[in-house]
């Protein structure tokens, strides 16, 4: 059958896109989707792409996060593993040296929600939402969230990260977090004309503008008090 995961990278100029549609009903963040994703950012980098749209599923759900199923099946130490890979990648993402702009169209749930933080700019669909299941599930985000979504919603993200509530997209765009939000049909166009305008920029000024917004907004030292609080629960766990 079709395999699952991104379908590649699609690259028009300096525009590129990768659309996480997958055959199955909802896209998961699983080991091979996120490998596909990082060499989808490495043959990025090396086109020279201004401006990255990342798309999702088309059933109601943008994506959700980690194989369930895939989890239950790692031992402590490899948990501990698999969220490093995929912090790895997210910050890969967040360091992309053209824009990444996300298009988001129904639920985003979990390590999906974390993807789309580590992106530049967000644009949604009326009807999305945002959510973090874990902490009613039994675990916590992974992926970085629990640094970035206060750094991009401030107080909103409290209850967010608790897993008390979703944050709907008029929410979302009233906080801050969403740079716009259109009807269904019209996202991908308002997707395709800001990166469209974003392409006019030199690479050299995109590099530096998001190095400075990332050392402004406190990012590093935030992902950097997130991964030893990280190394300190994997001791916990394992020791």
């Amino acid at each position: 059958g079709a395999p699952l995961g991104p379908r590649g990278l699609e690259i028009r100029g300096a525009l590129a896109r990768v659309d996480l549609d997958a055959a199955r009903r909802v896209p998961l963040l699983d080991a091979a989707t996120m490998d596909r994703l990082r060499r989808c950012l490495d043959e990025g980098v090396s086109a020279g792409v201004r401006a990255l749209i990342i798309s999702g599923g088309s059933a109601g759900t943008f994506a959700a996060g980690a194989d369930l199923i895939e989890l239950s099946r790692l031992d402590p130490i490899e948990a501990v593993a698999f969220a490093k890979r995929g912090q790895d990648l997210f910050d890969r993402l967040e360091r992309f040296p053209g824009a990444t702009i996300a298009a988001i169209r129904g639920r985003c749930i979990g390590g999906a929600f974390d993807l789309v933080m580590a992106c530049d700019l967000r644009l949604a669909s009326e009807e999305a939402t945002f959510s973090h299941p874990g902490p009613r599930l039994g675990f916590i985000t992974g992926y970085g969230g629990t640094s970035r979504l206060p750094l991009l919603a401030g107080p909103a993200a409290r209850p967010v990260l608790l897993g008390m509530e979703e944050m709907d997209a008029a929410r979302a765009l009233e906080v801050g977090f969403l740079a716009d939000v259109t009807g269904a049909a019209e996202l991908d166009g308002a997707a395709r004309a800001l990166a469209e305008r974003i392409c006019g920029a030199s690479p050299e000024r995109l590099r530096l503008m998001k190095e400075v917004l990332q050392r402004l907004s406190g990012a590093s030292s935030a992902r950097s008090l997130e991964r030893r609080v990280a190394a300190l629960a994997s001791a916990a766990v394992c020791g």
